[in-house]
């Protein structure tokens, strides 16, 4: 995934240009995960839960969707509007 090969070992990097779309640090991460808060379009949150590599396992991000995402938009546009605000984070 291109956020983890991104922001592995760099999770200041990724506060950056996380701040920089205007995402904010909240929501649930668990255990050493950072989670990410980010209004891609009206009413459409994406959360970003970052976990960076560790002795055992290698960085994951995973992008989730607000529950209420395909009552607002089709299916295939919030996955272009994926495709984009992580081409856009990972590029910044």
């Amino acid at each position: 995934m291109p956020i983890a090969r991104r922001f592995t070992g760099k999770t200041d990097e990724l506060m950056a240009a996380a701040k920089f779309l205007g995402g904010r640090r909240e929501g649930e991460a668990g255990m050493g995960g950072l989670s990410l808060v980010f209004e891609t379009l009206p009413h459409i949150l994406v959360q970003i839960v970052f976990y960076d590599r560790d002795e055992e396992f290698p960085a994951r991000a995973i992008v989730l969707f607000d529950a209420n995402a395909t009552k607002l938009i089709d299916f295939e546009s919030l996955a272009v509007l994926a495709t984009i605000f992580i081409r856009d984070l990972v590029n910044r």
